[in-house]
């Protein structure tokens, strides 16, 4: 089942199951993208049918782990009968994941592999394996559905050059498409449409239930950012915005520590740091804070590496704002707050931000046009920092910088100037505008 985002394919897996373990002494592995998916998807599924049917619920003990017809004297049915989950680890390679397969021989079996879009190959090998050494006479299956995330992998190939040997279902969300899945939101479906375009990976993937014309995607290219590079905005564009100071803080020696104010579609320059102690950063930043009169300042707190730094603002009187890239993301398209904080900052450079036409501009465009992000199941996630680290030659600093600032949305303070008034009103054009000219890194 080659599936958009929410027509129950999870569903129809547990119904098969079921079905299946109808057959005596029948063997079941039950697989996942990951053990927690498999558990709080499939598993709750399972459990959720089960309970409904009292048939399935007195006939049928289920587990964490495992369901299974209970021993009776003669019959030790609990080893021969049962649908049974099976996990590997997210840091395994694929031949330990192929590894998870091994061992299940009879006379009915089923391999049934849920959001297969992003497994190995590995696990399929060791599935038709199993289909191989089945006894004679019985029934052997192979169940696989997912999001069409990959160009690679089981459902891919089941997709594609494989299909013939496949009984293949596709379902769509379309809402132009007769044939689309009803579970499927079609006001949820337009507006996905309209905000990306048909041919944006994301809504292939989750609205169209379509692969994405390629597995991983580059962030944005270098046409893109040529246009923000010294982008000239009025100051009505960008001054009642909220004034927000971004830190990524250095985790090893060879990295560094980059500050990054901004205030609306309004980059200003930032500014870097090596090896600088953290309350001697502290002081510059809160002077900043200060003469710039801030609305927040952004930290990153990803794995403590900024606690310090945090420590140091707040003995000055400053509360910042803790960032943790591994963190939930507020829009749960996202698979970490990183990945949803890196394209909004994307976004926003294509919606008229503006960055310096100085050397950080070289910067963050070297390392936002080599960062790629592509689908896991049905959450667009961002390529690793340690593998763009490896790629990039150094640490993305500049664009995990400017990035931080979009973690959270911040209120402005109200910063009313009065101008001048006439007898026909308020005069002057910065009535209830910010007074923007000044640079907080200028004195630092």
């Amino acid at each position: 089942m080659q599936a958009c985002k929410g027509p129950g394919k999870t569903t129809v897996e547990s119904w098969l199951i079921w079905w299946f373990m109808l057959n005596e002494n029948c063997k079941i592995n039950a697989v996942s993208l990951s053990g927690a998916n498999v558990r709080n998807n499939l598993w709750a599924e399972l459990s959720r049918w089960r309970s409904a049917c009292p048939f399935l619920k007195s006939a049928y003990v289920m587990d964490t782990k495992r369901i299974y017809v209970a021993d009776t004297p003669e019959h030790a049915y609990s080893q021969t009968w049962f649908c049974e989950l099976r996990t590997w680890s997210k840091q395994a390679g694929d031949s330990v994941a192929g590894e998870t397969l091994q061992g299940l021989h009879g006379k009915f079996v089923m391999v049934v592999m849920d959001e297969s879009g992003g497994m190995p190959d590995a696990l399929m090998v060791a599935a038709e394996g199993i289909m191989a050494n089945a006894e004679p006479g019985g029934m052997k299956r192979i169940i696989q559905a997912g999001n069409p995330t990959r160009l690679e992998g089981p459902l891919y190939r089941a997709c594609t050059k494989d299909k013939s040997l496949w009984f293949h279902i596709s379902v769509t969300g379309d809402p132009d498409d007769p044939d689309r899945s009803p579970r499927v939101d079609k006001d949820w479906a337009r507006q996905q449409i309209a905000s990306y375009g048909r041919n944006h990976p994301w809504v292939m993937v989750n609205v169209l239930g379509l692969f994405p014309p390629s597995s991983f995607n580059a962030l944005i290219g270098p046409d893109e950012m040529s246009k923000a590079k010294g982008r000239h905005l009025r100051p009505e564009a960008y001054e009642r915005a909220a004034r927000i100071i971004a830190i990524d803080v250095a985790r090893f020696g060879d990295d560094e520590l980059v500050v990054w104010p901004r205030q609306g579609l309004n980059a200003l320059e930032p500014k870097s740091y090596r090896n600088a102690h953290p309350d001697d950063v502290a002081g510059e930043v809160a002077q900043m804070f200060i003469d710039w009169d801030g609305d927040a300042i952004m930290v990153d707190a990803s794995g403590g590496h900024g606690d310090s730094l945090i420590d140091a603002l707040a003995r000055l009187g400053i509360t910042a704002i803790r960032v943790q890239f591994s963190g939930k993301p507020i829009n749960p398209k996202f698979a970490n707050k990183r990945s949803e904080i890196l394209w909004l900052l994307v976004e926003w450079i294509r919606a008229g931000g503006s960055l310096p036409d100085t050397e950080c501009f070289d910067r963050i465009t070297e390392e936002l046009t080599l960062i790629e992000y592509c689908y896991k199941m049905d959450k667009l996630a961002m390529e690793e920092k340690d593998q763009v680290k490896i790629r990039l030659g150094r640490s993305p600093d500049y664009s995990d910088a400017l990035a931080i600032s979009f973690a959270f949305p911040v209120s402005p303070k109200e910063r009313d100037i009065l101008a001048g008034v006439d007898q026909g009103g308020l005069a002057g054009s910065s009535f209830n505008h910010a007074v923007t000219d000044y640079d907080p890194l200028l004195r630092a």
